[in-house]
């Protein structure tokens, strides 16, 4: 990765992880409105806001998962990476 070190890409992995989980969340709790920006964007699910809230809330579970895997990754990158940076 040139000279990009491990705990540089442990840091990002984190952040986008944590960028997931709030959208994930805004999903979730319905609190992003029928828009063509963020969330499940279909014909169906633009013309019907029931439909809207309820594809996007099972939706954000999923990207609240990959969020949440996310971080965790960042966290085992950086733990077993953090010493050999040092080392360089």
């Amino acid at each position: 990765m040139g000279n990009r070190s491990m705990g540089d890409v442990a840091i990002l992995m984190a952040a986008l992880g944590v960028v997931v989980v709030v959208g994930a969340s805004l999903l979730i709790f319905g609190l992003i409105p029928p828009n063509g920006w963020h969330g499940v964007r279909t014909s169906k699910t633009l013309s019907d806001r029931k439909m809207w809230y309820r594809a996007n809330r099972y939706a954000g579970i999923n990207y609240l998962f990959f969020g949440l895997l996310l971080l965790a990754i960042g966290a085992v990158v950086w733990e077993f990476f953090r010493f050999d940076d040092e080392e360089q």
